[in-house]
Parts: C-alpha cells; structure tokens; sequence
C-alpha cells in the first residue's frame, strides 16, 4: 500500500467517525423528524465546525 492511499483511507475513517456522532447527535435533538436530506447535511455540517478565534483558543459556535 502506497502513501497516499493510506493517508486517504485515514481521511475516510475520520469522516465517517464523525458521521456516526453527528447522526446520534441530530437524532437525539430530535430533527430526525423532519425528513429532509439537506436538512440534515445541512445541520450536521454546522454542529461539526468548529470556530478557532487567534491563538487557537475556540470559539462558542454561535
């Protein structure tokens, strides 16, 4: 296996991970009522940033 394609499969195992948590976390918000794709890519793309202010110190995300 070459570099690359081991980096990549790295890369995949963390968006995937993250995917499993943010699924759970839309569930228990309870917006899995609302059945709309974008909805959810929408929501989940939101609770997975993370706001950096100057010294690498977070932010709060709203």
């Amino acid at each position: 296996m070459n570099a690359e394609r081991l980096l990549n499969s790295i890369t995949n195992i963390a968006i995937d991970g993250a995917d499993l948590i943010l699924d759970k976390v839309f569930d228990r918000i309870g917006f899995n009522r609302i059945e709309d794709d974008i909805f959810q890519k929408l929501v989940k793309a939101r609770l997975s940033c993370e706001q950096v202010g100057h010294g690498g110190i977070s932010k709060e995300p709203f």
